[in-house]
């Protein structure tokens, strides 16, 4: 029996389990034929069985170390288990058996992108494109690299060398459009996502990307017949449904973006984000109660969802029940209290009710501004800067005397490599609060970056006079310390 060519073809129509069970019965009567570990690891991996698949890899690699196919496979095994330096190995050996292995020379190269060794993956990728100049993937795979550095005109150029060398590629075409969606070229974009449509009518992603560029130009009725083309496509149409639903909202028919997103629930089923979008449509035909209930529907399908409470206030508000659209907004805000619309919503009711004596309003007003104070510490911490100066900012608009905001927004700056409005903004702290250890610390770091360590050691023993327990003054003076006698001993 030729047990090679029978479990060849088993592999090649996906009967995975048919080339186990032959092979098993061909390892059986010849244990010592490295060839038959090798197609039983294909088919192991074909069942993403990798594990046991390296396993016989290894007793092929071990009958037989001259094939290079062995090594990629196992390196390929290894890949999706994201082993990779074992799989670099792998591939890496391969290609010193096979100097002109084509696809091992774009695994590595793969590999080399999730292991961020970009140069190395450009030289692969490279190598491949001159091993075989007619084969589009290699353009492909190193274009798809450039891309996702955001170096978009480099993924431009090779996207383009790939279309002239497989013109009836409409992947290709649709990665093109891709990047021009991150340039924001969006006419650009609509033209080749037609040329990927004109190969390929039946891929509805193609439309709803197309759709979504349309509507990017201002034209919500080109974007509309493209979701309706997605509808067409029975895997896609609960998607179109939603995409749709949001365009007619944008057309303002807000009675067919409801039917819309009724039809993406009898599809798909319930999410918050859908029921949020459907109340704005029932607000803006009046239908008050009918959105009440959408975006409570919301909230119960997730309690945190700022936006739908900010919509129920928004509906609280239309009816006149000020007391539950306090109780929304502040909810809102509570969950998300950088959204400068939720802010201007809550002023608006407050025109209308007073709910607290002055007492009690000063309370609620100091909490606002610790909230805001405590996201501004989480935006820090979380490396979002940007998002950390604002906050601060919004708390010095209300409380321009508050030394925590300047000390955050100090280090916010800081953070930015902005040491002058640092510097500023740690003086401005002192300036109101002199007893606040903090600012005199961040200003010694800051000082002994410039290389003063004398003038940031004076720094940090003033915040420690003020705050003994401050322990990061504490670790700073010691490593200050030791730069200075360090500096001495040399000098």
């Amino acid at each position: 029996m030729d047990y090679e060519r029978i479990a060849q073809e088993k592999l090649d129509s996906d009967d995975f389990h048919g080339a186990i069970e032959i092979l098993n019965e061909a390892i059986e009567k010849n244990p010592r034929k490295s060839e038959y570990y090798y197609l039983r690891g294909e088919a192991k991996h074909g069942l993403e069985d990798y594990e046991d698949a390296i396993i016989d890899y290894d007793t092929a690699i071990e009958l037989s170390k001259k094939y290079s196919h062995y090594y990629h496979m196992r390196g390929r095994s290894k890949y999706l288990l994201k082993r990779y330096k074992e799989a670099e190995a792998d591939v890496t050996k391969a290609i010193s058996i096979d100097g002109l292995d084509y696809t091992s020379y774009l695994m590595r190269g793969d590999i080399r992108c999730d292991m961020e060794n970009y140069s190395g993956a450009a030289t692969d990728y490279t190598n491949a494109m001159e091993i075989n100049p007619d084969n589009p993937k290699a353009y492909i795979y190193y274009a798809d690299m450039k891309k996702n550095l955001d170096l978009y005109e480099d993924a431009l150029n090779l996207y383009e060398q790939a279309s002239e060398i497989a013109p009836d590629d409409d992947g290709i075409y649709a990665r093109i459009a891709d990047v021009y969606m991150e340039l924001r070229e969006f006419k650009n974009a609509v033209t080749y996502y037609t040329k990927a449509i004109k190969l390929d009518s039946e891929w509805a992603d193609y439309y709803k990307k197309r759709g979504i560029a349309y509507e990017k130009l201002d034209k919500p009725q080109q974007a509309l017949k493209d979701y309706n083309k997605m509808i067409k496509q029975e895997f896609f149409a609960e998607e179109g449904y939603l995409y749709k639903g949001d365009v007619l909202q944008d057309l303002e028919r807000y009675e067919d973006a409801v039917k819309a997103y009724k039809k993406f629930i009898k599809l798909s089923g319930e999410y918050d984000g859908l029921y949020n979008a459907m109340g704005s449509a029932y607000l803006e035909l009046g239908e008050y109660d009918e959105a009440l209930d959408v975006f409570k529907k919301a909230i119960e399908l997730n309690q945190m969802y700022a936006n739908a409470h900010y919509n129920c206030a928004r509906v609280y508000l239309k009816k006149e029940n000020y007391k539950d659209a306090f109780i929304s907004i502040e909810r809102a805000i509570f969950i998300d209290n950088d959204n400068y619309e939720y802010s201007l919503l809550r002023d608006e009711i407050n025109k209308h009710i007073n709910l607290f004596k002055p007492e009690q309003e000063d309370k609620v007003r100091t909490n606002n501004i610790n909230d805001k104070l405590g996201k501004a510490r989480e935006f820090i911490v979380a490396k979002k800067y940007g998002s950390a100066i604002k906050t601060c900012k919004k708390v010095l608009e209300t409380e321009p005397e508050n030394e925590i905001a300047y000390n955050n927004l100090g280090i916010a700056y800081y953070s930015l490599g902005k040491y002058d409005e640092a510097l500023k903004c740690y003086e401005k702290a002192i300036k109101i609060a002199p007893k606040y250890a903090k600012p005199y610390c961040n200003i010694g770091v800051i000082k002994e970056n410039q290389g003063k360590i004398s003038e940031a050691i004076e720094y940090y023993n003033k915040a420690l006079s003020i705050d003994s327990t401050l322990e990061q003054a504490n670790s700073n003076k010691q490593n200050a310390d030791a730069k200075l006698k360090k500096s001495r001993a040399v000098s």
